[in-house]
């Protein structure tokens, strides 16, 4: 990989990130590669239905539409483009009673000043529902953020942090009715009332399904939704080897690193023969989805803890490395993720505490494998 420019602070904007792509792109000639851009993917399907034998791929451009025959493919379309919208515990009955009440997803939220002095529901506490709640604070009239991780009500002046156990009274109030998402409110004869004004706007933090327009499940035997499946290491089809997929696994805490490693990986599964056998990947996906049942979309799951680090390191060792890059590799990533680490112990635990963290610059000697970080002036004592 290469590094951003030295100054780039450690929380970088859209832009910087952009300009990193197209540097990371030029670096490597990707764009000195027969690329098509512009061009949207319409069908990707299997010349065999049988056999692994190839793929037929075509897209659409300004000019038309074009096929062309591939040994392999590997989709890496992102899935952030389909919104999971579940329904929230007395949507129906809440919507009935005033036209005016909207629902709208994360991918629809822009600016916060289009919820000036409406009273907003955040369904979902990860990233983007905190975040959206701390740009809230001071313009929406009031706030409730609903978290499953949240065990009993906590309110600030305008914020009110909820179990997701909760559900809409008619009127626009939340009562909690059940310690964990309830989908019949009515079956509680005595919930208890959330402190808080009447909610007019939903807006849904819930995350994205993933979605494939261009293949058929049914002819490549997949499903897909909140999960994938089957793919073996979240990247290969079990049966199908020659269609891989990059980017799949969820709550990632550096990704990019970890698309480089999935990319060396799928190189390695695709360049050298018969390095798994069909029986070897199925196995692992039917392990994987045994371990998180009855949770299915959990199956890509990685989270800031030990799973995301311990898998690049498990693929990094898979890989057939030249002595010394393996153990080079796993000391910087242990810099990186001792970085992160101490960003996540910053972070606060509550949607309208300070996030001070984003504040923090980091600094790292990769030579000396060591790094510092240097506070904002006002969390200096």
């Amino acid at each position: 990989g290469i590094d951003f420019p030295e100054g780039t602070p450690s929380y970088v904007s859209a832009e910087s990130l952009g300009e990193y792509i197209q540097k990371y792109a030029s670096e490597y000639g990707v764009c000195d590669m027969p690329c098509r851009f512009g061009a949207e993917v319409i069908q990707v399907e299997p010349l065999s239905p049988e056999v692994d034998t190839g793929w037929r791929v075509t897209w659409r451009t300004e000019d038309g539409t074009a096929s062309e025959e591939f040994d392999a493919v590997a989709v890496a379309n992102g899935h952030y483009n389909k919104p999971y919208a579940p329904e929230v515990a007395g949507e129906r009955r809440w919507l009935e009673a005033d036209a005016s009440r909207r629902i709208v997803h994360s991918q629809q939220y822009h600016v916060p000043e289009e919820f000036a002095g409406k009273v907003v529901m955040i369904v979902g506490a990860r990233s983007s529902g905190v975040d959206i709640a701390r740009e809230l604070h001071g313009v929406a009239a009031g706030i409730y953020v609903l978290d499953k991780k949240c065990s009993e009500v906590q309110v600030d002046a305008v914020c009110c942090w909820v179990p997701d156990g909760c559900a809409l009274r008619a009127d626009g109030r939340l009562e909690i009715v059940s310690k964990e998402h309830d989908p019949n409110p009515h079956s509680h004869p005595h919930p208890e009332l959330v402190p808080g004004l009447e909610v007019d706007t939903i807006v849904l933090a819930t995350g994205y399904e993933f979605d494939f327009p261009f293949l058929s499940a049914e002819a490549l035997g997949m499903r897909w939704g909140r999960f994938v499946t089957p793919l073996y290491q979240h990247i290969v089809h079990a049966t199908k080897p020659t269609l891989a997929f990059i980017g799949i696994p969820l709550m990632v805490p550096c990704p990019i690193p970890l698309f480089e490693v999935q990319s060396r990986f799928l190189a390695m599964e695709w360049g050298l023969p018969a390095r798994r056998t069909t029986h070897e990947r199925e196995s692992w996906v039917l392990s994987r989805e045994r371990a998180v049942e009855p949770r299915s979309q959990d199956l890509h799951y990685m989270g800031a803890k030990a799973s995301a680090w311990g898998y690049m390191r498990e693929l990094m060792g898979m890989c057939e490395l030249q002595p010394g890059v393996f153990e080079d590799w796993c000391a910087r990533m242990e810099v990186v993720e001792a970085v992160y680490c101490d960003r996540v112990a910053k972070r606060p635990s509550l949607p309208w505490e300070d996030d001070w963290y984003r504040r923090c610059e980091y600094t790292v000697d990769w030579k000396n494998r060591s790094w510092t970080v240097k506070l904002p002036e006002d969390k200096i004592e």
